[in-house]
């Protein structure tokens, strides 16, 4: 301080240099950095001090920021650019992200509602929903889910799906339109037996509508293969007393085979044993003897004895036929004698005797023509509605689809897959019927 001597009022000031730090008892203060900040300390009089996040503890909004521990997100996420990095769970809803992740990401769920799905990393949904694990809706007219496989070598598909747990899951049920109920009854028949498929197409509940469908331009449309032991590889079954249950055609040149109710086959080719000869270098066909009405034939040899004998019908072949009406028997003589006819018919034996009254003793050779049981009045069976079916498969076959309207747009598609994104079967998870 300075200023004169003071009796009663005076002046004080400070003096020209003013107070300095070193004037002060005290010439500083501290700043202590609170939770999640950092830098502080000791600030000089006129000094100054910076405190800041602590990024390991606050993320940065308008940085990118790394998480060590396990994050929890109660609410929504809405995510407009890219959910990158290892794994993790999403316990809500995640709408408009791009999950494309190197690592891959297990949900136990997910809506997908506005969600682009590819990702070269992408591995697996884990989950135990009672219903579904992932649901994808596409109400836009294109494709729900499209798959690409772009292995140059391997056996992996675009699409593995499995089910493993139950005798009762399919690896991947396919619908058009709602359930038919022969779908529903065959999975009530066959509840809690060997009774699920690899792939199960089911056509809905109209006319128009197909259960699977396979088409090519050369080769198989369909390979069905079975190296079990007892069972069928293939099976058709109608459980409609007017539905046939099986049919094939060429549509090229309008032929056709069909098994219709009544378990017939008819074909507009005919029916052949195909033969080898000459050792087998040669295969030629036997075609089988075609008749209006449904006549099952025996044939075998007997003796005449002093020009009569009497052939007993074979029993088995009598609960064939019919034998109470009519019945053809032709008669050929193996030696010389004055000819033979037949006579006395009964529903289980016939006499053939010698022409003339002969007394010859001479064998002979018999063929029998009797008409099917149960089929006796059957003659010339129209099967004129046999058209209307080759009709139907070849309108069927001929419908025209516009080019490649099944397929994606590949313009609007994301980049194919690097060869370390394939699903692994163990890895591929698929909601079971």
């Amino acid at each position: 301080m300075a200023g004169g001597t003071i009796t009663k009022t005076g002046t004080i000031s400070l003096a020209a240099g003013g107070v300095t730090n070193a004037d002060l008892a005290h010439d500083s203060l501290t700043v202590n950095a609170g939770a999640d900040l950092t830098g502080g300390g000791a600030v000089l009089l006129g000094g100054s001090t910076t405190l800041n996040l602590d990024t390991t503890k606050v993320p940065l909004l308008a940085s990118a920021n790394s998480f060590t521990n396990s994050q929890s997100i109660t609410g929504n996420l809405a995510v407009s650019g890219t959910v990158s990095g290892g794994t993790g769970t999403f316990s809500g809803n995640v709408s408009g992200a791009n999950l494309s992740t190197g690592g891959g990401v297990s949900a136990t769920y997910v809506d997908t509602t506005g969600v682009n799905l590819f990702s070269p990393g992408f591995s697996e949904f884990v989950g135990s929903e009672p219903e579904y694990v992932v649901d994808v809706t596409n109400s836009g007219g294109g494709n729900g889910i499209i798959a690409f496989n772009n292995a140059s070598s391997g056996t992996f598909a675009g699409v593995y799906a499995a089910a493993t747990s139950s005798i009762n899951a399919n690896g991947v049920f396919g619908q058009q339109g709602g359930e038919s109920s022969t779908a529903s009854n065959f999975a009530s028949a066959f509840s809690g037996t060997n009774g699920a498929a690899g792939v199960w197409g089911d056509g809905g509940t109209t006319t128009a509508e197909i259960g699977v469908i396979g088409t090519v331009d050369s080769g198989w449309a369909g390979l069905f293969t079975n190296s079990g032991s007892g069972t069928y590889t293939l099976e058709a079954v109608a459980q409609n007393s007017a539905e046939y249950p099986f049919y094939a055609a060429n549509s090229a040149n309008g032929t056709s085979c069909n098994v219709d109710t009544g378990g017939n086959l008819n074909c507009t080719g005919s029916k052949n044993a195909i033969v080898p000869i000459d050792g087998g270098a040669r295969i030629v066909a036997m075609s089988a003897i075609e008749a209006p009405q449904n006549w099952f034939e025996d044939a075998g040899s007997a003796e005449l004895v002093k020009g009569v004998a009497v052939v007993t019908l074979d029993h088995d072949f009598t609960q064939t036929v019919n034998t109470e009406m009519d019945y053809k028997v032709f008669p050929v003589p193996n030696g010389d004698c004055k000819g033979l006819y037949v006579t006395n018919k009964t529903a289980t034996s016939f006499e053939v005797r010698e022409l003339g009254g002969g007394t010859s003793s001479v064998r002979f050779d018999y063929r029998i023509m009797a008409l099917r049981r149960k089929y006796e009045n059957v003659r010339f069976a129209d099967h004129s509605h046999d058209l209307d079916q080759m009709k139907l498969g070849q309108n069927r076959l001929g419908m025209k689809v516009a080019p490649h309207s099944h397929k994606p747009d590949m313009s609007r598609q994301p980049r194919p897959a690097s060869t370390k994104a394939m699903l692994t079967p163990t890895a591929t998870k698929s909601p079971t019927r």
